[in-house]
């Protein structure tokens, strides 16, 4: 069954937060630094938030082999369809859809003008030809869903929250962050709006119909989601801002917030946004945040281990392969632990850029998508070696 994760800010084979619990103890992990081989393969005018195997810059041109194929600005989510490794896809915040099809060599800007799309923050390939791309309206601002079926021939609007609620207020920003779908008809898509308001949407039905399974206007509760990740078909996880953690163990049918298990390292909860999270099994899953924190469960959750980094950056990105980890962050922060996080090795990224996404496609080939916000810059690196 292929397990289709989104990029953008978040999502991935392993978990992470960053903040502590009630139930969190400190480990001591210590961190040194040395040479690594992440190699700068494209430096453009454009902010890079995530890469799951292949990078293009805004212009709509994947470079490779260190040459610059063209500039923009925006943010990114790139994915590769996990059972033909050759496609990637890659969307950007000004509305541009990128389709590689051979690794990344290439890319071809699809037409994707007229479905009034904006903030494009996450795509999910099933396969080379069945793709969602989740983001805002730009006309009303809604967080929105699109799909295709003929590999970005033509493609259609399957949700919006400004139709489908039409009540609902604060819908400036609002937009779906993060994608995550198990194969051609079970899906999910969470966001959020204004930073402190988030929803999960469940589809059964390849998109023909989006269930609203969580909504923090009508829970109560509040803070935006930046990713969803599922350790199997019945346990998954959503993490945002303020340290906010929710799981659900029934399919993403109901969800439990849960955040009261993790105590935030600085018992302050403002400065605890959580980025990322991802689990190795059911049980042992990472998630990753501000300040440089990455926590640990063995325990599906109900007790976190703090992991000690050795960096203050906060940790946008992180992959697990088994008991090896990378994990990216600000100021071209990449650390590695093949231990399960029991001590980590600071890489040399090349680059000052914040690392928003980081994919191995094995244990020595991976890449990693970086941007800056405040100059609309960025790059992909690329490691034959683990970074080492």
């Amino acid at each position: 069954m292929p397990v289709v994760r989104s990029c953008l800010l978040f999502s991935i084979c392993f978990f992470i937060f960053a903040c502590g619990s009630s139930s969190t103890t400190s480990t001591s992990s210590t961190t040194t630094s040395t040479a690594s081989a992440w190699d700068v393969v494209t430096s453009s005018g454009t902010v890079i938030d995530g890469t799951d195997f292949i990078g293009t810059d805004q212009s709509g041109l994947i470079a490779t082999g260190g040459v610059t194929q063209g500039s923009s600005s925006g943010d990114f989510d790139i994915a590769i369809v996990d059972s033909d490794t050759t496609n990637g896809w890659a969307v950007g915040s000004l509305g541009e859809v990128l389709k590689s099809t051979d690794s990344g060599t290439t890319s071809t800007r699809l037409d994707f003008s007229t479905l009034s799309a904006s903030r494009l923050r996450a795509v999910a390939p099933v396969t080379t030809t069945h793709v969602w791309i989740g983001g805002q309206d730009s006309v009303n601002l809604g967080a929105s869903i699109w799909v295709t079926t003929t590999g970005g021939t033509s493609w259609s609007s399957q949700f919006n929250t400004v139709t489908a609620f039409p009540n609902r207020s604060l819908t400036t920003l609002d937009r779906v962050n993060s994608l995550f779908f198990f194969d051609e008809n079970t899906g999910y898509a969470a966001g959020g709006y204004s930073g402190n308001v988030s929803f999960i949407l469940k589809t059964t039905n390849s998109g023909s119909t989006w269930t609203t399974v969580y909504d923090t206007q009508t829970t109560g509760t509040n803070d935006e989601i930046n990713r969803i990740f599922f350790a199997d078909t019945s346990n998954g996880y959503a993490v945002g801002n303020r340290a906010a953690i929710l799981e659900t163990t029934d399919g993403g049918t109901t969800w439990t917030n849960i955040s009261s298990t993790f105590t935030c390292p600085n018992s302050d909860p403002d400065s605890c946004d959580l980025h990322e999270v991802s689990c190795s099994d059911v049980n042992t899953c990472y998630i990753g945040g501000e300040g440089g924190l990455i926590a640990k469960t063995t325990d599906a959750a109900a007790t976190w281990t703090v992991l000690t980094t050795g960096t203050t950056e906060d940790i946008s990105a992180l992959d697990v392969r088994s008991e090896k980890i990378w994990a990216g962050g600000f100021n071209g922060t990449i650390l590695y632990s093949e231990n399960s996080g029991t001590t980590w090795t600071a890489q040399t990224s090349n680059t000052t850029y914040i690392v928003q996404k980081i994919e191995m496609v094995s244990d020595l080939v991976g890449y990693a998508a970086c941007g800056n916000t405040a100059t609309n810059t960025g790059a992909i690196l690329k490691t034959t070696t683990g970074g080492k």
